[in-house]
């Protein structure tokens, strides 16, 4: 299930909905300490072996995911790989970081996310790490988070969506920006800003829907496109 405790200094909801806006202009208060989006080089080549326990294994698509759903995406139903990224201290029984998860070119899915503890790469940094280590960070286009259970996501996003089937946000609408400005909504918006150079990429829409017999797992969709330029 994906969870969370990222502890990335995260600007203000309107400060990240404008780092989108395809201007190679600097983000608002972007002197703060809060305000940090400068480009990642970690890979998982960086993350010490006698620290971090790290797995990886062909795969086919997560539960609740059919092969159609993909290739409507143009995005592939096969040749995943799936990895679990532990960082391990001497103080906690559970691994203080954890990041699981699968990619193909194109897609990455983040699956299982928690961070306990303030030191060691972010969430975002491993995410970049993760889809780098399967295919080319250019090709990236899609980021799926599955089975949200998030204490700041889930209710925020019941909030602002009825029903359970998928519904499509688009760049610049008050519900998009909300989006954005969610616990997992910022996750991501740090992967995009770390991993490609500012006015590059836009996140162009969100898509949620609830998934499960009760339709109580939240799932988003990120679409990354290229900006021209």
């Amino acid at each position: 299930m994906a969870d969370s405790y990222d502890t990335d200094g995260h600007p203000e909801e309107g400060e990240i909905s404008r780092s989108f806006e395809g201007t190679s202009s600097p983000p608002p208060d972007s002197s703060s300490e809060t305000f940090r989006y400068e480009k990642t080089t970690l890979t998982l080549d960086d993350l010490d072996p006698d620290d971090w326990d790290i797995t990886e294994r062909q795969a086919s698509l997560p539960h609740h995911y059919s092969p159609q759903q993909l290739l409507s995406l143009g995005m592939p139903a096969e040749g995943y790989w799936k990895m679990t990224l532990d960082l391990f201290d001497p103080y906690w029984v559970d691994p203080a970081i954890t990041w699981a998860g699968r990619a193909a070119e194109g897609v990455l899915f983040m699956e299982d996310i928690v961070r306990n503890t303030i030191d060691g790469p972010w969430i975002s940094e491993l995410s970049k790490a993760a889809y780098e280590h399967v295919a080319p960070l250019p090709t990236l286009r899609h980021v799926f988070v599955t089975n949200i259970i998030n204490r700041d996501t889930r209710p925020d996003v019941r909030r602002l969506v009825t029903g359970h089937d998928l519904q499509l946000f688009e760049s610049g609408t008050p519900k998009y920006q909300a989006m954005l400005g969610t616990r997992i909504g910022k996750i991501v918006t740090y992967l995009v800003l770390g991993a490609f150079d500012r006015g590059t990429r836009s996140i162009s829409r969100i898509a949620v829907w609830f998934a499960g017999r009760q339709h109580i797992l939240l799932h988003m969709r990120f679409d990354i496109e290229p900006l021209d330029g």
